[in-house]
């Protein structure tokens, strides 16, 4: 993931909706990519998958 770090935009502090580290959501993405499972079946480790779809 350290190669993908330059890539990702900087952690800023927002208000109102919750922030969500961009390596989570990665993260998240590429499980369901790997593995061909819905969304839905996304694990809880990688946050939400309505946030992270």
């Amino acid at each position: 993931m350290g190669a993908a770090k330059p890539l990702l935009p900087p952690q800023k502090p927002q208000h109102g909706h919750p922030v969500h580290d961009h390596r989570h959501i990665l993260n998240g993405i590429l499980w369901v990519l790997r593995t061909g499972a819905p969304w839905r079946d996304l694990p809880g480790e990688y946050g939400s998958w309505q946030t992270v779809a």
